[in-house]
Protein backbone atom coordinates (compact mmCIF):
# COMPACT_ATOMS: atom_id res chain seq x y z
CA UNK A 1 0.00 0.00 0.00
CA UNK A 2 1.63 2.96 -0.66
CA UNK A 3 0.90 6.39 0.77
CA UNK A 4 1.20 10.20 -0.52
CA UNK A 5 3.07 12.80 1.30
CA UNK A 6 0.35 14.50 3.44
CA UNK A 7 -2.30 17.20 2.46
CA UNK A 8 -1.83 20.43 3.96
CA UNK A 9 -2.58 20.16 7.85
CA UNK A 10 -6.08 21.22 8.89
CA UNK A 11 -6.87 24.44 10.35
CA UNK A 12 -5.93 24.82 14.08
CA UNK A 13 -8.62 25.20 16.88
CA UNK A 14 -8.02 28.83 18.22
CA UNK A 15 -6.03 29.15 20.88
CA UNK A 16 -3.15 30.57 22.98
CA UNK A 17 -0.32 28.67 21.54
CA UNK A 18 3.20 28.82 22.65
CA UNK A 19 5.58 27.36 19.29
CA UNK A 20 8.67 25.97 19.66
CA UNK A 21 11.32 27.21 17.02
CA UNK A 22 11.78 23.84 14.40
CA UNK A 23 14.57 25.31 12.50
CA UNK A 24 16.62 21.64 11.23
CA UNK A 25 20.30 23.88 12.55
CA UNK A 26 18.57 23.63 15.78
CA UNK A 27 18.14 20.12 16.18
CA UNK A 28 20.98 17.55 17.96
CA UNK A 29 21.85 14.98 16.28
CA UNK A 30 24.78 13.38 18.60
CA UNK A 31 23.44 12.75 21.92
CA UNK A 32 20.88 9.59 21.50
CA UNK A 33 20.13 8.95 17.35
CA UNK A 34 21.04 6.12 15.35
CA UNK A 35 20.85 5.67 11.57
CA UNK A 36 20.92 8.29 9.21
CA UNK A 37 18.21 10.85 10.14
CA UNK A 38 16.21 13.86 8.36
CA UNK A 39 14.70 16.07 10.07
CA UNK A 40 13.53 19.43 8.25
CA UNK A 41 11.13 21.94 8.06
CA UNK A 42 8.32 20.93 5.23
CA UNK A 43 6.93 23.48 3.48
CA UNK A 44 3.58 22.32 1.74
CA UNK A 45 3.44 23.03 -2.18
CA UNK A 46 -0.53 23.64 -1.56
CA UNK A 47 -0.54 26.83 1.64
CA UNK A 48 3.29 27.37 1.59
CA UNK A 49 3.25 26.77 5.24
CA UNK A 50 6.54 26.26 6.72
CA UNK A 51 5.46 25.08 10.12
CA UNK A 52 5.64 21.27 9.68
CA UNK A 53 8.25 19.19 10.64
CA UNK A 54 9.09 16.10 8.88
CA UNK A 55 11.39 13.18 9.98
CA UNK A 56 12.94 10.43 8.33
CA UNK A 57 14.97 7.93 9.48
CA UNK A 58 16.03 4.17 8.92
CA UNK A 59 16.58 4.06 12.32
CA UNK A 60 16.17 5.16 15.66
CA UNK A 61 15.78 8.90 16.40
CA UNK A 62 15.88 11.56 18.96
CA UNK A 63 15.26 14.80 18.35
CA UNK A 64 15.08 18.42 20.12
CA UNK A 65 14.12 21.71 19.40
CA UNK A 66 14.56 24.65 22.22
CA UNK A 67 11.79 27.02 23.08
CA UNK A 68 11.66 30.45 22.52
CA UNK A 69 13.02 32.29 25.71
CA UNK A 70 9.29 34.53 25.37
CA UNK A 71 7.58 31.15 25.89
CA UNK A 72 9.07 29.18 28.54
CA UNK A 73 7.65 31.15 31.89
CA UNK A 74 3.95 30.21 29.98
CA UNK A 75 4.48 26.63 29.67
CA UNK A 76 3.42 25.86 33.34
CA UNK A 77 0.40 27.92 32.78
CA UNK A 78 -0.82 25.76 29.95
CA UNK A 79 -2.46 22.41 30.41
CA UNK A 80 -1.74 20.31 27.48
CA UNK A 81 0.08 20.15 24.84
CA UNK A 82 -0.54 19.54 21.03
CA UNK A 83 0.17 19.05 17.34
CA UNK A 84 -1.69 17.13 14.72
CA UNK A 85 0.66 14.49 13.05
CA UNK A 86 0.56 12.19 10.17
CA UNK A 87 2.61 8.79 8.87
CA UNK A 88 3.72 6.98 5.86
CA UNK A 89 2.84 3.95 6.87
CA UNK A 90 -0.24 0.94 7.51
CA UNK A 91 0.53 0.12 11.16
CA UNK A 92 0.34 2.11 14.26
CA UNK A 93 3.37 4.13 15.10
CA UNK A 94 4.65 4.42 18.06
CA UNK A 95 6.60 7.40 19.44
CA UNK A 96 7.61 9.56 22.68
CA UNK A 97 7.31 13.15 23.18
CA UNK A 98 9.79 14.47 25.75
CA UNK A 99 10.37 17.92 27.41
CA UNK A 100 13.82 18.59 28.50
CA UNK A 101 15.37 20.10 31.04
CA UNK A 102 18.74 22.74 30.25
CA UNK A 103 20.63 20.33 30.59
CA UNK A 104 19.28 17.37 29.09
CA UNK A 105 19.41 14.66 31.90
CA UNK A 106 16.03 14.68 33.23
CA UNK A 107 12.88 15.27 31.32
CA UNK A 108 9.27 14.37 31.13
CA UNK A 109 8.18 11.87 28.50
CA UNK A 110 4.61 10.35 27.27
CA UNK A 111 4.32 7.27 25.27
CA UNK A 112 2.07 8.61 22.03
CA UNK A 113 0.38 6.12 19.29
CA UNK A 114 -0.51 7.64 16.06
CA UNK A 115 -3.09 5.70 13.54
CA UNK A 116 -2.13 5.26 10.14
CA UNK A 117 -4.50 7.34 7.79
CA UNK A 118 -4.83 11.15 7.40
CA UNK A 119 -4.19 13.76 9.73
CA UNK A 120 -4.35 13.49 13.45
CA UNK A 121 -4.36 15.88 16.75
CA UNK A 122 -2.89 14.69 19.30
CA UNK A 123 -3.53 16.44 22.75
CA UNK A 124 -1.67 15.56 25.49
CA UNK A 125 -2.00 16.85 29.05
CA UNK A 126 1.02 18.04 30.63
CA UNK A 127 0.04 17.07 34.36
CA UNK A 128 -0.05 13.18 33.34
CA UNK A 129 3.49 12.95 31.64
CA UNK A 130 6.26 10.51 32.98
CA UNK A 131 9.56 11.13 34.78
CA UNK A 132 12.52 10.16 33.34
CA UNK A 133 14.51 8.03 35.97
CA UNK A 134 17.14 9.52 38.02
CA UNK A 135 16.35 13.37 39.26
CA UNK A 136 12.84 14.43 39.60
CA UNK A 137 11.57 16.56 36.57
CA UNK A 138 9.98 20.38 37.18
CA UNK A 139 8.06 21.57 33.81
CA UNK A 140 9.61 25.33 34.94
CA UNK A 141 12.94 24.20 34.20
CA UNK A 142 12.21 22.34 30.62
CA UNK A 143 13.60 24.61 27.88
CA UNK A 144 13.15 22.65 24.94
CA UNK A 145 10.80 20.28 22.97
CA UNK A 146 11.68 16.46 21.70
CA UNK A 147 10.22 13.63 19.58
CA UNK A 148 11.85 10.15 19.92
CA UNK A 149 11.13 6.51 18.35
CA UNK A 150 12.27 3.24 17.15
CA UNK A 151 12.35 1.45 13.64
CA UNK A 152 11.96 3.77 10.48
CA UNK A 153 9.53 6.62 10.54
CA UNK A 154 8.22 9.03 7.95
CA UNK A 155 6.49 11.15 10.11
CA UNK A 156 5.23 15.26 9.36
CA UNK A 157 4.71 16.90 12.81
CA UNK A 158 2.81 20.45 12.66
CA UNK A 159 1.22 22.86 14.99
CA UNK A 160 2.75 22.34 18.07
CA UNK A 161 1.15 24.11 20.65
CA UNK A 162 0.56 24.44 24.59
CA UNK A 163 -2.75 25.21 25.39
CA UNK A 164 -4.73 25.97 28.52
CA UNK A 165 -6.88 23.79 30.27
CA UNK A 166 -10.23 23.60 29.47
CA UNK A 167 -11.74 23.52 33.32
CA UNK A 168 -8.89 26.76 34.23
CA UNK A 169 -7.26 23.64 36.04
CA UNK A 170 -3.67 24.16 37.57
CA UNK A 171 -2.14 23.96 34.05
CA UNK A 172 1.03 21.04 34.86
CA UNK A 173 -0.11 19.71 38.05
CA UNK A 174 -3.09 17.64 38.35
CA UNK A 175 -5.86 19.11 40.56
CA UNK A 176 -7.30 18.22 43.73
CA UNK A 177 -10.71 17.36 41.78
CA UNK A 178 -8.39 15.12 39.39
CA UNK A 179 -7.72 13.10 42.10
CA UNK A 180 -10.89 13.20 43.66
CA UNK A 181 -12.23 11.76 40.23
CA UNK A 182 -9.66 9.18 39.78
CA UNK A 183 -10.23 7.86 43.14
CA UNK A 184 -13.67 7.91 42.83
CA UNK A 185 -13.09 5.58 39.81
CA UNK A 186 -11.88 2.95 42.03
CA UNK A 187 -13.31 3.00 45.48
CA UNK A 188 -16.38 1.53 46.41
CA UNK A 189 -16.94 3.82 49.70
CA UNK A 190 -19.21 6.85 49.35
CA UNK A 191 -17.05 9.04 52.06
CA UNK A 192 -14.55 10.46 50.05
CA UNK A 193 -12.57 13.11 51.39
CA UNK A 194 -9.64 15.28 50.82
CA UNK A 195 -7.55 17.55 52.95
CA UNK A 196 -5.45 19.80 50.86
CA UNK A 197 -3.05 22.49 52.22
CA UNK A 198 -0.08 24.25 51.37
CA UNK A 199 2.24 20.75 53.77
CA UNK A 200 0.74 18.31 51.98
CA UNK A 201 -2.41 16.59 50.52
CA UNK A 202 -4.09 13.77 51.94
CA UNK A 203 -6.93 11.94 50.09
CA UNK A 204 -9.05 8.54 51.86
CA UNK A 205 -12.57 6.95 51.50
CA UNK A 206 -11.93 5.64 55.25
CA UNK A 207 -14.77 6.00 57.97
CA UNK A 208 -12.63 4.51 60.45
CA UNK A 209 -9.40 6.59 59.53
CA UNK A 210 -8.81 9.91 61.41
CA UNK A 211 -7.52 11.85 59.25
CA UNK A 212 -6.57 14.94 61.27
CA UNK A 213 -4.67 12.97 63.42
CA UNK A 214 -2.70 11.47 60.93
CA UNK A 215 -2.34 14.87 58.94
CA UNK A 216 -1.09 16.21 61.99
CA UNK A 217 1.52 13.14 62.53
CA UNK A 218 2.68 13.93 58.13
CA UNK A 219 3.06 17.58 59.05
CA UNK A 220 5.39 16.73 62.05
CA UNK A 221 7.37 13.99 59.58
CA UNK A 222 7.59 17.02 56.66
CA UNK A 223 8.62 19.46 59.25
CA UNK A 224 11.58 16.71 60.17
CA UNK A 225 12.45 15.85 56.75
CA UNK A 226 12.88 19.31 55.61
CA UNK A 227 14.76 20.34 58.63
CA UNK A 228 17.00 16.87 58.67
CA UNK A 229 17.54 17.13 54.52
CA UNK A 230 18.39 21.14 55.00
CA UNK A 231 15.39 22.02 52.43
CA UNK A 232 14.15 25.95 52.75
CA UNK A 233 12.62 26.57 49.20
CA UNK A 234 9.13 26.28 48.48
CA UNK A 235 7.99 23.64 45.94
CA UNK A 236 4.78 24.50 43.63
CA UNK A 237 3.17 20.95 44.58
CA UNK A 238 2.12 19.43 47.87
CA UNK A 239 3.31 15.95 48.68
CA UNK A 240 0.74 13.61 48.73
CA UNK A 241 -1.18 10.84 50.82
CA UNK A 242 -3.61 8.47 49.87
CA UNK A 243 -4.78 5.99 52.18
CA UNK A 244 -7.82 3.60 50.97
CA UNK A 245 -10.45 1.57 52.78
CA UNK A 246 -9.91 -1.88 51.03
CA UNK A 247 -5.98 -2.32 49.99
CA UNK A 248 -7.53 -4.08 46.55
CA UNK A 249 -8.62 -0.23 45.62
CA UNK A 250 -5.60 0.92 46.30
CA UNK A 251 -4.14 -1.79 44.43
CA UNK A 252 -6.46 -0.75 41.55
CA UNK A 253 -5.74 3.05 42.08
CA UNK A 254 -2.10 2.31 41.19
CA UNK A 255 -3.48 0.56 38.30
CA UNK A 256 -5.72 3.31 37.22
CA UNK A 257 -3.15 6.06 38.10
CA UNK A 258 -0.08 4.67 35.62
CA UNK A 259 -2.80 4.38 33.20
CA UNK A 260 -3.57 8.15 33.48
CA UNK A 261 0.31 8.32 32.48
CA UNK A 262 -0.28 6.12 29.35
CA UNK A 263 1.84 3.11 31.24
CA UNK A 264 0.93 -0.01 32.91
CA UNK A 265 1.80 -1.53 36.42
CA UNK A 266 0.92 -4.82 37.93
CA UNK A 267 -1.00 -5.47 40.19
CA UNK A 268 1.21 -4.57 43.67
CA UNK A 269 1.43 -6.71 46.21
CA UNK A 270 3.04 -4.73 48.89
CA UNK A 271 1.35 -2.70 51.69
CA UNK A 272 2.30 0.65 50.30
CA UNK A 273 3.21 2.08 47.49
CA UNK A 274 4.92 5.35 45.72
CA UNK A 275 3.83 6.08 42.31
CA UNK A 276 5.21 9.44 40.71
CA UNK A 277 5.27 11.66 43.88
CA UNK A 278 1.89 10.27 44.80
CA UNK A 279 2.04 7.81 48.38
CA UNK A 280 -0.91 5.01 48.40
CA UNK A 281 -1.32 2.07 50.78
CA UNK A 282 -4.89 1.28 52.80
CA UNK A 283 -6.54 1.06 56.83
CA UNK A 284 -6.02 -1.81 58.41
CA UNK A 285 -7.87 -3.07 61.96
CA UNK A 286 -5.93 -3.08 64.45
CA UNK A 287 -3.18 -0.89 63.19
CA UNK A 288 -4.97 2.45 63.53
CA UNK A 289 -4.65 5.87 61.41
CA UNK A 290 -0.71 6.22 61.89
CA UNK A 291 0.24 2.74 60.31
CA UNK A 292 3.58 3.15 59.96
CA UNK A 293 3.98 2.33 56.24
CA UNK A 294 1.53 5.73 55.75
CA UNK A 295 4.72 7.20 57.18
CA UNK A 296 7.62 5.55 54.73
CA UNK A 297 5.23 5.79 51.53
CA UNK A 298 4.61 9.88 52.68
CA UNK A 299 8.42 9.63 52.95
CA UNK A 300 8.80 8.79 49.27
CA UNK A 301 6.39 11.54 48.21
CA UNK A 302 8.54 14.40 50.44
CA UNK A 303 11.52 12.94 48.47
CA UNK A 304 10.35 13.46 45.05
CA UNK A 305 8.43 16.90 45.63
CA UNK A 306 11.26 18.27 47.53
CA UNK A 307 14.40 16.48 47.09
CA UNK A 308 13.28 15.54 43.41
CA UNK A 309 15.09 12.22 43.99
CA UNK A 310 12.56 9.44 42.56
CA UNK A 311 12.13 6.32 44.48
CA UNK A 312 11.08 4.77 41.68
CA UNK A 313 14.44 2.29 41.88
CA UNK A 314 13.93 1.38 44.92
CA UNK A 315 17.66 2.18 45.60
CA UNK A 316 19.82 2.62 48.70
CA UNK A 317 19.40 6.51 49.44
CA UNK A 318 15.65 6.21 48.56
CA UNK A 319 14.86 2.89 50.91
CA UNK A 320 17.17 4.19 53.04
CA UNK A 321 15.76 7.76 53.63
CA UNK A 322 12.28 6.40 54.27
CA UNK A 323 13.23 3.84 56.63
CA UNK A 324 15.17 6.30 58.41
CA UNK A 325 12.43 8.94 59.07
CA UNK A 326 9.77 5.42 59.50
CA UNK A 327 12.14 4.05 61.94
CA UNK A 328 12.48 7.76 64.35
CA UNK A 329 9.31 8.25 64.23
CA UNK A 330 7.80 4.64 64.42
CA UNK A 331 10.68 2.74 66.49
CA UNK A 332 10.48 -0.82 66.60
CA UNK A 333 11.42 -3.16 69.70
CA UNK A 334 14.56 -5.68 68.56
CA UNK A 335 15.15 -3.47 65.49
CA UNK A 336 18.81 -2.71 67.37
CA UNK A 337 19.24 -6.37 67.10
CA UNK A 338 18.69 -6.74 63.74
CA UNK A 339 21.22 -4.04 63.34
CA UNK A 340 23.95 -5.52 65.21
CA UNK A 341 23.46 -9.04 63.93
CA UNK A 342 24.00 -7.61 60.76
CA UNK A 343 27.27 -5.86 61.69
CA UNK A 344 28.24 -8.93 63.50
CA UNK A 345 27.51 -11.55 61.08
CA UNK A 346 29.62 -10.61 57.38
CA UNK A 347 26.38 -13.05 55.49
CA UNK A 348 23.47 -10.69 57.21
CA UNK A 349 25.01 -8.02 54.94
CA UNK A 350 25.85 -6.82 51.59
CA UNK A 351 29.35 -4.80 51.43
CA UNK A 352 28.77 -1.08 51.34
CA UNK A 353 29.91 -1.09 47.60
CA UNK A 354 27.51 -3.11 46.46
CA UNK A 355 24.53 -1.51 48.52
CA UNK A 356 25.12 1.94 47.10
CA UNK A 357 25.58 0.62 43.44
CA UNK A 358 22.80 -2.03 42.71
CA UNK A 359 19.77 -0.05 41.34
CA UNK A 360 17.61 -2.26 43.48
CA UNK A 361 17.21 -3.08 47.39
CA UNK A 362 15.74 -5.98 48.75
CA UNK A 363 13.54 -6.00 51.43
CA UNK A 364 16.02 -7.09 53.56
CA UNK A 365 18.83 -5.09 53.00
CA UNK A 366 16.60 -2.27 54.21
CA UNK A 367 18.54 -1.84 57.92
CA UNK A 368 21.54 -1.34 56.02
CA UNK A 369 20.62 1.42 54.01
CA UNK A 370 18.90 2.89 57.07
CA UNK A 371 22.08 3.05 59.05
CA UNK A 372 23.97 4.19 56.13
CA UNK A 373 21.47 6.97 56.03
CA UNK A 374 22.07 7.68 59.12
CA UNK A 375 25.51 7.61 59.26
CA UNK A 376 26.16 10.12 56.56
CA UNK A 377 23.41 12.27 57.99
CA UNK A 378 24.24 12.84 61.81
CA UNK A 379 28.14 10.98 62.13
CA UNK A 380 30.38 13.96 63.41
CA UNK A 381 32.70 13.14 60.63
CA UNK A 382 30.79 13.37 57.98
CA UNK A 383 27.57 15.18 58.38
CA UNK A 384 28.62 18.62 57.48
CA UNK A 385 28.86 17.21 53.71
CA UNK A 386 25.49 15.65 53.42
CA UNK A 387 23.91 18.50 51.79
CA UNK A 388 26.91 18.45 49.67
CA UNK A 389 25.86 14.57 49.08
CA UNK A 390 21.92 15.58 48.18
CA UNK A 391 23.06 18.02 45.97
CA UNK A 392 25.51 15.89 43.80
CA UNK A 393 22.57 13.04 43.45
CA UNK A 394 20.30 15.36 42.52
CA UNK A 395 22.47 17.29 40.04
CA UNK A 396 23.36 13.89 38.78
CA UNK A 397 20.70 11.83 39.07
CA UNK A 398 22.77 9.18 40.18
CA UNK A 399 22.39 7.63 43.48
CA UNK A 400 25.07 5.21 43.25
CA UNK A 401 27.86 6.09 45.28
CA UNK A 402 30.52 5.02 43.05
CA UNK A 403 29.70 8.28 41.79
CA UNK A 404 30.24 10.71 44.81
CA UNK A 405 32.53 8.84 47.45
CA UNK A 406 35.42 10.23 46.38
CA UNK A 407 34.43 13.76 45.43
CA UNK A 408 32.49 14.29 48.45
CA UNK A 409 33.67 12.56 51.43
CA UNK A 410 37.32 12.06 50.16
CA UNK A 411 37.20 8.24 50.75
CA UNK A 412 37.04 4.74 49.44
CA UNK A 413 34.97 2.34 50.66
CA UNK A 414 37.31 0.09 52.59
CA UNK A 415 37.25 3.56 54.81
CA UNK A 416 33.51 4.23 54.56
CA UNK A 417 32.91 0.83 55.65
CA UNK A 418 35.14 0.72 58.60
CA UNK A 419 33.73 3.94 59.32
CA UNK A 420 30.20 3.65 59.09
CA UNK A 421 30.56 0.07 61.30
CA UNK A 422 32.10 1.86 64.19
CA UNK A 423 29.50 4.95 64.26
CA UNK A 424 26.38 2.36 63.58
CA UNK A 425 27.33 -0.26 66.56
CA UNK A 426 27.75 3.12 68.76
CA UNK A 427 24.33 4.16 68.04
CA UNK A 428 22.10 1.73 67.67
CA UNK A 429 19.89 2.18 70.63
CA UNK A 430 18.57 4.79 69.23
CA UNK A 431 16.58 2.38 67.31
CA UNK A 432 14.89 1.14 70.05
CA UNK A 433 11.44 2.74 71.50
CA UNK A 434 12.05 4.95 74.65
CA UNK A 435 12.01 2.94 77.75
CA UNK A 436 13.10 -0.66 75.96
CA UNK A 437 16.48 -2.12 76.90
CA UNK A 438 18.74 -2.72 73.81
CA UNK A 439 19.55 -6.12 73.59
CA UNK A 440 23.07 -6.52 73.16
CA UNK A 441 25.04 -9.20 71.51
Amino acid sequence: MTIADPAPIPPAAPARQIQPELHSRRFSYDWATHGAVTAQRFQSATDHREDTLHIKTEGDFAIHSPLRDGDLSQIQEAGYLTFKAFHKSSETMRIDVLGYEADKSTYFWRKVTIEPGGWQTIQLPLCWFRWAAGRVPDWAAVQSLGFRGSAGVDLWIGDIAFIDRPDGGAAAAATETDYVELMASVSSQKNLRSYCDDDLWLFTDCDQLDAERLREHLRGVRAHFLEKMGIDHPHPTPPKMFVFQEKGEYQQFAIEAAAMLNASTSKPSCDGLHLQGLALSSYVEGQGSLRSVFTHEFVHSLCSHYARLDPASGDWMQEGIATWFQCMTDPQAGLSKIVLDGLNKESFRWTLEKLTTDPKLPLKRYWQAMTLVDYFMNAPEVAAKWPELLKAVRNSGKTDLSHHLTTVYEMDFEELEKSWMDYTRRSAGKYEPVGVEMEMN
